[in-house]
């Protein structure tokens, strides 16, 4: 996902987008061959990396936009891409146990509410703070559009 939010191209290695196994340490040493049957595919990544495609495609801010860190600890970094009345906030959550994690977003504009871009469920914002209880390793992101 962090590729697909940063500046710049997303680099996408063959495969990546549906789950191919394979590394360099694996018995042979290498990435194995591409898996050309769609029934063998991860469909769950594949919906994902279209997703995070296109909206690298269509919204303006995950090309032209500003970026901020908004928490970088051990086990999660959140960071967002903003500009042009809209945000997307990015948590990338390793942490093994589920958390609560207050991200300062009125820095960007005022909103109040967000919207996870995955599932569609709105989280609100509360005096500036968006507050996230992400599960073990949920990674989000949120869409956040600014009143004018």
């Amino acid at each position: 996902m962090l590729q697909f939010l940063l500046p710049g191209a997303p680099n996408i290695w063959y495969g990546n987008e549906v789950g191919l196994a394979g590394h360099a340490q694996s018995i042979e040493g290498c990435r194995y061959p591409m898996e050309w049957r769609e029934d063998r595919w991860n469909l769950d990544f594949r919906r994902l990396y279209r997703t995070l495609a296109r909206l690298k495609r269509d919204e303006p801010v995950l090309t032209d936009g500003g970026h901020r860190v908004l928490l970088a600890t051990e086990s999660q970094l959140a960071f967002a891409r903003f500009g042009q009345g809209t945000a997307f906030v990015a948590l990338l959550n390793r942490a093994p146990d589920k958390s609560r994690i207050d991200l300062p977003v009125d820095r960007l504009g005022v909103c109040e509410q967000a919207e996870e871009v995955f599932d569609g469920r709105s989280i609100p914002v509360v005096e500036g703070v968006l507050s996230l209880q992400p599960r073990p390793r949920e990674n989000l992101l949120l869409k956040l559009v600014f009143a004018d």
